[in-house]
């Protein structure tokens, strides 16, 4: 379940904002429209995004699709552009990377799924668990554009094998992400 998304320098969206299903202090109807991840975290069920026209609302959920792409999707080829358009009404927004993270639960465990990228390649990518309190990286990427290929680093806590990790950093190339690179292999 997403228990948060943000999004930052995506199309009209140039300063960060973020989408929480986190409770407020409101307990009025809690139990209606909220749903129990694990013994103290409860998230809601929906969420609505409301505002004047042209105010952005359908570019955060443009965002959330392409983040759900970004992670689904392996490019055929490494020169591809990724898809991603930064705010383009500012001189600096356009030449800065777009960042984009989710929160989510998975089997009562907290994830934290980070990019920041532009349209060539993805400049860093994280996953992130929370078995206990302590976050524990289970990896990260990092772009080195003298090279002009990617740095995986995988957490001592991931349970796959060397050949894995090795065939996970291989398939990974510059447009695509890790996770997408994990499903093709």
């Amino acid at each position: 379940m997403i228990a948060e998304f943000s999004i930052e320098n995506f199309f009209s969206v140039k300063s960060i904002q973020k989408i929480s299903f986190e409770l407020t202090s409101d307990a009025y109807m809690s139990d209606e429209y909220s749903y129990k991840v694990k013994d103290d975290v409860r998230l809601l069920k929906l969420g609505i995004i409301y505002g004047s026209n042209a105010s952005g609302k359908t570019n955060i959920l443009n965002a959330i699709d392409f983040f759900r792409m970004l992670v689904l999707r392996m490019h055929k080829d490494r020169n591809e552009k990724t898809g991603v358009v930064p705010f383009l009404l500012d001189s600096n927004s356009r030449n800065e990377t777009t960042k984009m993270s989710m929160t989510f639960y998975l089997n009562q465990l907290k994830y934290i799924l980070s990019f920041e990228l532009d349209s060539k390649c993805i400049h860093s990518e994280s996953l992130t668990v929370y078995e206990s309190i302590r976050p524990t990286k289970l990896y990260s990427r990092s772009y080195n554009p003298e090279t002009d290929s990617s740095i995986i680093e995988f957490g001592t806590n991931l349970k796959l094998s060397k050949k894995s990790k090795d065939t996970i950093s291989g398939n990974t190339i510059n447009n695509s992400s890790v996770l997408a690179a994990f499903g093709k292999s």
